[in-house]
This record gives C-alpha cells, sequence and structure tokens, in this order.
C-alpha cells in the first residue's frame, strides 16, 4: 500500500515535531531548576501557590516532561518562582527569531 502525503501535512508534520522539540526544551530548563534549587514538584507547587499561582503537581510534572503545552501566564509564573529569568527556558533561536520579525 502506497501514501500519498500532501506538502500540507508534511508542513503540519514539521511544525508538530519543533512544537515537541521546545515543549521538552522548556521542560528541561524547568526541571533543572527546580532541582538546582533542591525543590521537589509539591515544594514547587506550594511556592507558586504562595505567589498566587495555582499549579498542581501533575502539571509540573507534565510541563517538565514536555508532555503538555505550557501557557505562557503560567511560564512566567515559573520562572517567578524559581526565581530565573523567562529568557533562560526559551531557546535563543526562537528569541532572536522573534526579534526578527
Amino acid at each position: 500500500m502506497f501514501t500519498i502525503t500532501t506538502e500540507q501535512e508534511v508542513v503540519t508534520k514539521e511544525v508538530t515535531e519543533v512544537e515537541v522539540s521546545l515543549l521538552g526544551y522548556i521542560g528541561h530548563k524547568i526541571k533543572t531548576a527546580r532541582e538546582d534549587q533542591g525543590l521537589n514538584i509539591a515544594q514547587l507547587s506550594r511556592v507558586l501557590f504562595t505567589k498566587e499561582y495555582e499549579l498542581s503537581g501533575t502539571t509540573l510534572s507534565k510541563i517538565e516532561k514536555g508532555a503538555c503545552p505550557v501557557k505562557l501566564q503560567d511560564l512566567i509564573a515559573l520562572c517567578d518562582g524559581l526565581n530565573i529569568s523567562f529568557g533562560s527556558v526559551i531557546p535563543v533561536e526562537v528569541l532572536t527569531s522573534c526579534q526578527e520579525d
């Protein structure tokens, strides 16, 4: 059996792979920052709650694994809770391409 792939399907697949890669990168950076500070997921969740952000341990775990999209406000909350810069969790290539537009 032959499969015909349209140009649109190829573009959609490439975007999806880039998104997955970006989510994995962000998740890794968040997890590394959390571990560097000696926090487990439950502790980070409590830190965020004290700053009036609500992210459950389940959601944090999914974000760290790159298993779910992360909302911008949640990413900002995580950076605030971990006392890290927003730019430290976003690949330089993404920040550079945004500035060129």
